[in-house]
């Protein structure tokens, strides 16, 4: 059976294309797991290994195109980021996490604080990265200052958001009767109709706080209204379905019905060359401009890699970079025809929605 890690996260990883910065950034805390090598390098430069702090940031070239390939430790595998990018006005996040995010982790420890609630069962409650259901009275969450995001458990559910609040072992109460609020139901349309989908709903409040959840197949989804958000706040609907990915920006688009069409499936070939493999995909163009590629591990195997290609790098294939040449680069750490399995994206973005069709391998 092919590695569950994967099944279970590639769906949430992928629904973030979405702006993001052009460092690579390492947020406050300690190193949440083993980061063995990070490498940034200009497109006709050399090879330059860092190894930045907790809370500090390495900068990428400003001037032309650049790679970054970072390699660290999970709980489970030895991952393997590689970017090639440009300076863009509109940077992307990578499909997979914070991709040019440091590991890192929070330097408070979670504390375990009860909860008050009225007005309604509690479905969900997020706090900071934590996304929680089937909680009974208490709930571990981190210390510190963060955006707290409930979901009653209703037919027809209501949810609270609280703002910069300060989690400590004083508990956190929520009041559905008096702050709860409705969701705003908007009709989905999906073309070509009968097509099998899927949806994922999530919101990214201002203070970091994630909520997400199913959005069902209904034809409906449920998101919360203009008026609840502020600056800051990302709110998302992401659609996969007939080989396709669709990510909407909720706060990009008017309220009221909304229209998907998956774009059509694409055909592409890899090629593998020690740790160097090259994806070509047909037909190129606007679809080939943005490209990710998400490794998935089988039983036994100890890497996986994960690369993406922004719009202005010149090479119109998916190419690893140069990895070899990285200082420090141990062989271990290649990607092989043995177990090359993966899923490769090639997206297009509008104002409002990136279109990604994909192609499996093998």
């Amino acid at each position: 059976m092919r590695g569950l890690y994967t099944r279970m996260q590639l769906w949430w990883r992928m629904r973030w294309f979405a702006m993001s910065c052009l460092c690579i950034a390492a947020c406050a805390g300690e190193p949440d797991d083993d980061t063995f090598l990070v490498a940034v390098r200009g497109m006709d430069g050399d090879w330059v290994v860092t190894t930045p702090d907790c809370g500090t940031a390495v900068e990428t070239p400003t001037d032309g195109p650049y790679e970054v390939v970072i390699v660290h430790q999970s709980t489970t595998f030895t991952i393997v980021r590689a970017l090639r990018a440009a300076p863009e006005e509109r940077p992307w996040r990578l499909p997979f996490a914070n991709g040019t995010t440091l590991p890192c982790r929070q330097t408070p420890d979670d504390v375990t604080v009860p909860f008050n609630v009225s007005g309604a069962p509690l479905g969900t409650l997020a706090i900071g990265p934590h996304n929680l259901s089937g909680l009974e009275d208490t709930v571990s969450v981190p210390t510190g200052v963060h955006d707290v995001v409930a979901v009653s458990d209703e037919t027809t559910p209501r949810f609270v958001i609280q703002r910069d609040v300060e989690i400590d072992r004083s508990g956190i109460s929520i009041a559905f009767d008096s702050d709860g609020a409705a969701f705003e139901a908007r009709d989905l349309t999906i073309a070509p109709q009968n097509t099998t989908y899927s949806a994922g709903y999530s919101l990214v409040t201002a203070g970091g706080t994630t909520y997400q959840t199913s959005a069902g197949t209904t034809g409906v989804i449920h998101a919360v209204p203009d008026g609840a958000l502020i600056a800051g706040d990302q709110q998302q609907l992401s659609i996969r379905g007939a080989g396709a990915l669709v990510n909407i920006d909720l706060r990009a688009v008017p309220s009221g019905p909304l229209s998907v069409s998956f774009p059509a499936s694409i055909d592409a070939e890899v090629a593998v060359d020690g740790p160097r493999v090259t994806f070509t995909v047909t037909p190129p163009g606007a679809w080939n401009e943005h490209a990710a590629f998400l490794s998935e591990p089988e039983d036994g195997d100890t890497v996986t890699w994960r690369i993406e290609k922004r719009q202005g790098w010149p090479d119109p294939a998916l190419q690893f970079p140069d990895v070899a040449s990285i200082p420090g680069w141990q062989d271990a750490w290649n990607i092989t025809p043995g177990w090359f399995i993966g899923t490769l994206y090639v997206c297009d973005r509008g104002p409002a929605e990136t279109r990604c069709a994909s192609a499996r391998f093998p």
